[in-house]
């Protein structure tokens, strides 16, 4: 088996150009978050209680199924949000907020262990760090009917869940990239001294 690598992180932390500029430099295969493929989040947008469960049990089944990928593939994977930080940050806060029922989040949960036992841990973890301010700053700049959603008080909620969660995730490595001040997609220097960092932390396996 190949390196897995999985790029964590808030929105609008950066890790979609991350994942698609580090898979084009190092010809890795690119894993991309499924947005376009919940069939729930229209209506999840619109009734967050009535939808919670659906739409989050449909991005728990997309992450298990690209995370199962690694095991059949002899190229390198470099995943989009890791299917970890989805139930444990995104799932958790739907919940918290009172979206999800407790007898939907248990189950939710037990399908979320299930599907962790039996998936690889990743080699690598990065999670890409930023404020909130920095954070909404860059979501404003795109154009993408998701963020139109978004507020404030959602990605604070998220920051701050990412924070607890970094400190307990997964027993892999973990690499932390503050990119306050990082523009992967306009600044060559900054993509490739991320590439430089990530290449540093990876273990010995073969990259060919």
């Amino acid at each position: 088996m190949q390196h897995f690598i999985c790029i964590a992180g808030n929105v609008g932390a950066g890790k979609t150009s991350l994942t698609k500029l580090l898979a084009q430099r190092m010809g890795w295969k690119p894993l991309f978050e499924p947005v376009d493929h919940n069939p729930y989040l229209i209506e999840f947008y619109q009734n967050m209680t009535r939808w919670s469960f659906h739409s989050n049990v449909a991005f728990l089944s997309h992450h298990a199924r690209q995370h199962s990928e690694s095991l059949r593939t002899n190229t390198p994977i470099v995943q989009d949000r890791s299917i970890y930080e989805h139930a444990e940050i995104f799932a958790y806060n739907a919940y918290r907020q009172g979206y999800m029922t407790s007898r939907d989040w248990n189950l939710y949960c037990t399908l979320y262990e299930t599907f962790k036992s039996l998936l690889p841990i990743p080699d690598l973890l990065v999670y890409l760090r930023a404020s909130v301010s920095t954070l909404i700053k860059r979501v404003a700049q795109r154009d993408l009917s998701f963020d139109r959603v978004t507020s404030v008080e959602y990605i604070s909620q998220l920051n701050e869940l990412y924070e607890n969660w970094i400190s307990r995730a997964v027993s892999c490595k973990i690499l932390t990239l503050n990119t306050e001040n990082l523009d992967f997609v306009n600044n060559h220097e900054h993509l490739e001294a991320a590439i430089s960092n990530i290449l540093s932390v990876l273990p010995s396996k073969s990259l060919d």
